[in-house]
């Protein structure tokens, strides 16, 4: 019996009452953000696994399609085929077939166009099923308007590709009976990751993602938890006791209690980094010292600058940039801008033959700007990793300026193969953590063999070499002062010239 399972839940201190008391008042908010008068234009529906998130989210977007006739509305995932297999062929009809009988029908008979993945509706309407996990999966949509978009499992979105489809938010139709437009909206739905994921940084920190400086507007998006526990009379009986609670903790606290993490799952960078807390501190620009800037440059995502100085086999890493849809004219005068005093840059291995814009190599049009430009080598990325790793006990972070830097570093990860459940560590996984991770490993791989670090004293060398001799002469001064006791030809009570 259900009853039974919650109160054994209860016991157990898995759930509390005010969980169970607070369902009404989750599900109803989820309701009035839906609205047409209210002001919330994102929804984040995030929870623990089966939970009936993406079930709501699906119901959401069925009902505003039937409610604006002619209206288009986007439903992604990462690959098209775990769309395929999660949504289109499990919980899409189901929704059909509980909620709308007459549209069930319609996708039994012909209104499936299964060719183009696309279910068009009675009144015109289209839902549109599509992958976005490449660069070219996104381009295809770009020419399409839509009036909702759905990204489920948001934990394996780019968020690259969601910025792009966001220009895409924007078709104007009209309600079946009264004269309003369809507001516009974006549903987004994931088991929680970590705190450093997109999703925590826009609906609860309220910060754009990629620039911490650009401040979100908190009432226009709402974040609603829905865990097992809400929908437990729609899963077996004991798929609580018997799957989730014998997950792992860290596991637990994803799928089961539904919360966002602070450490990063198979992060390469993260454990190294962490040894070393106190290379995060005070490390600005020394005068006396060249600086140099290392770039991942983007075709149609994110171009990332790390900016720092080599001196003494250290790096120090002063600042980091990320911006998206820029030409070179825009980094190079945030450079000049910034830093006037930077005139070496290294570029990725592609800096010499991949064309930035007008058939002028990227290494050609910052040397025209008067640049010198180093290429970093040519390796293979498990490779350059490696070398990067290696060298992160020489590298020193800039805390007021690097936090962009130091998150991407903690967050980047190999790609993983959940067929076989391994990490694939002959490539790093692409998306909003990669680019800022690739530009320090090209920080290091391309200076590493280019030149010789400079070297000079520090103050805190130096103090410390002036303590080394004062112990060494004080020592001296204890060993002669000791031989002389220990020699019995020495008169004593002779005063010793110092």
């Amino acid at each position: 019996m259900i009853a039974d399972v919650i109160s054994r839940l209860l016991d157990k201190g898995v759930i509390t009452q005010e969980q169970l008391d607070s369902k009404a008042g989750r599900i109803q908010s989820i309701n009035n953000a839906f609205h047409q008068d209210s002001p919330i234009l994102k929804v984040l529906l995030v929870g623990g696994s089966r939970s009936s998130k993406s079930f709501r989210s699906v119901d959401k977007v069925v009902s505003r399609a039937v409610l604006y006739p002619g209206s288009r509305h986007l439903i992604a995932r990462q690959t098209f085929n775990s769309l395929k297999t999660a949504i289109i062929r499990d919980t899409f009809p189901k929704v059909l077939q509980i909620k709308y009988p007459a549209l069930y029908k319609a996708w039994m008979g012909n209104g499936m166009n299964w060719g183009e993945s696309i279910f068009t509706l009675p009144n015109g309407s289209q839902i549109i099923f599509r992958g976005i996990g490449n660069e070219k999966d996104v381009e295809r949509l770009l020419g399409t308007e839509f009036a909702t978009l759905f990204f489920d499992e948001c934990s394996e979105i780019n968020f690259l590709s969601v910025q792009k489809l966001r220009t895409r938010l924007a078709q104007k139709v009209k309600h079946y009976k009264e004269d309003k437009f369809c507001k516009l909206m974006e549903i987004d739905v994931l088991n929680p990751t970590t705190k450093s994921h997109w999703t925590y940084k826009e609906y609860h920190e309220h910060i754009n993602p990629l620039d911490p400086e650009i401040k979100l507007d908190p009432t226009e998006m709402i974040s609603v938890t829905l865990n097992p526990i809400d929908n437990i009379e729609n899963i077996e009986e004991d798929y609580i006791e018997k799957v989730l609670m014998k997950l792992p903790k860290s596991d637990q606290q994803r799928f089961l209690f539904g919360q966002y993490g602070n450490e990063v799952r198979g992060s390469i960078f993260g454990p190294e980094l962490n040894k070393y807390p106190e290379h995060v501190g005070k490390y600005e620009v020394v005068p006396q010292f060249e600086t140099f800037a290392a770039f991942d440059i983007g075709h149609y995502d994110s171009t990332a600058i790390t900016v720092y100085q080599y001196y003494n086999n250290r790096w120090r890493f002063v600042d980091c940039y990320e911006r998206s849809m820029e030409s070179w004219p825009f980094y190079r005068d945030w450079l000049r801008r910034n830093y006037p005093q930077i005139r070496r840059l290294v570029f990725p291995h592609d800096g010499d033959n991949t064309e930035w814009s007008m058939g002028i190599t990227r290494r050609a049009q910052a040397e025209k700007d008067g640049f010198q430009v180093w290429i970093a080598p040519r390796l293979k990325q498990n490779e350059q990793i490696d070398i990067a790793r290696s060298e992160l006990k020489n590298c020193y972070f800039n805390k007021d300026t690097t936090h962009r830097l130091i998150e991407c570093l903690n967050s980047s990860i190999y790609d993983y193969d959940p067929i076989n459940s391994v990490w694939k560590s002959e490539k790093l996984k692409h998306d909003e953590f990669s680019h800022m991770t690739s530009a320090f490993i090209y920080s290091i791989t391309g200076m590493k063999n280019a030149m010789e670090s400079e070297r000079f004293e520090t103050e805190e060398e130096r103090n410390k070499r002036i303590y080394r001799e004062q112990q060494r002469l004080i020592q001296n001064e204890i060993e002669h002062d000791l031989d002389r006791v220990l020699d019995p030809g020495i008169d004593l009570t002779r005063t010793r010239r110092r």
